[in-house]
């Protein structure tokens, strides 16, 4: 309800990433788990600040824990809690936004761990060989699909031409 109260948690937050980064992305799941509730919070900005704030741990992670870290989100849509739908379609837009921002560069460029997060999440996850170790349901799946579609939107727009979407294209 106060939006300086709001954003004042945020830059705590991302206050807080800035330095422990290293440790969150090694308990990633466990903390995934407790940020689960910005990513599906009724609040649309809320939801998009806990996805740029996360999209930071992402760009630091390294390559060969991107495609295990991909499935540790992913999961939390067919977490063993069942979620509403809505939640399921906040969470999605929040993950959308995650996947985008981690990649997102200047000047209508990529990040260089693009490469590294777009090979396994287009393999894996759009193609069906998920990184949980359980079958998702139906909704979950689409939310799942939902989320990587809206990533690859946001993308799309980023780049603003074939010239910047030449990293895209090559993958």
């Amino acid at each position: 309800q106060n939006a300086e109260l709001v954003e004042q948690v945020f830059q705590c937050l991302a206050y807080l990433l800035k330095y422990l980064a290293r440790y969150v992305a090694a308990e990633l799941p466990i903390y995934l788990n407790t940020f689960a509730v910005l990513l599906c919070h009724r609040k649309h900005y809320i939801r998009n600040f806990a996805g740029e704030t996360l999209a930071y741990v992402f760009r630091r992670l390294r390559a060969g824990r991107i495609e295990r870290a991909l499935g540790d989100i992913f999961g939390l849509l067919g977490a063993e809690q069942a979620r509403a739908e809505e939640d399921l379609i906040s969470m999605a837009e929040s993950l959308s936004v995650l996947l985008f921002e981690a990649v997102k560069g200047v000047q209508h460029r990529f990040h260089s761990q693009l490469p590294f997060l777009l090979r396994p999440l287009l393999r894996n996850h759009v193609q069906g060989e998920l990184g949980v170790a359980f079958p998702l349901p139906s909704a979950a799946r689409a939310s799942q699909l939902w989320a990587v579609k809206a990533a690859l939107l946001r993308m799309r727009d980023h780049a603003g031409s074939v010239d910047g979407a030449e990293d895209v294209l090559e993958i």
